[in-house]
């Protein structure tokens, strides 16, 4: 995303680049009060239909904030890289409605089952804060050994699926 708002480009302006970034941001704003102006009444009737919709919103999304730098390279796409990043953007905003309103649905339900009150439901609000946390440590982990053996040499080639 950073090479296609300029970063590296001699002809590149920080206008430029801030208005990337204000349009793809906006579009995915717009879309989340959208989205939840049509949607909000039916999370809590559909929530496993809803989750399901925010995985593959996300899984959309950041595929297609990985695509997006590629048309770069092609000038009969160049001119797609901001409707792609705000698609993606899009997609990962109508995500975070439906799986934030999905999860309070999950941890009444949880709450009610494994500790048999609703005033559970700090705890296990908590408990899935926590987890987070901890997968995104994983995650930052992981992303750096990736990083130091691209830059190292030792990796000639690497693919991935996910």
């Amino acid at each position: 995303i950073l090479e296609g708002v300029g970063v590296g480009r001699a002809d590149a302006t920080a206008l430029s680049a801030t208005l990337n970034f204000l349009i793809r941001d906006g579009c995915g704003m717009l879309a989340s009060l959208l989205f939840t102006s049509y949607a909000a009444s039916s999370f809590r009737r559909n929530v496993k239909r809803w989750k399901y919709f925010a995985d593959v919103m996300v899984d959309i999304g950041i595929t297609l904030e990985i695509v997006a730098p590629c048309v770069l390279s092609s000038p009969a796409l160049k001119g797609w890289f901001l409707p792609l990043i705000c698609l993606a953007n899009v997609c990962k905003a109508l995500c975070g409605v439906a799986a934030g309103a999905c999860s309070g649905a999950f941890q009444l339900y949880w709450s009610n089952n494994l500790i048999g009150t609703q005033d559970g439901i700090s705890e296990i609000s908590a408990k899935n804060g926590a987890q987070r946390t901890v997968m995104g440590g994983v995650g930052l982990v992981m992303a750096g050994l990736l990083a130091k053996c691209l830059g190292s040499g030792h990796v000639s080639m690497v693919v991935w699926v996910g």
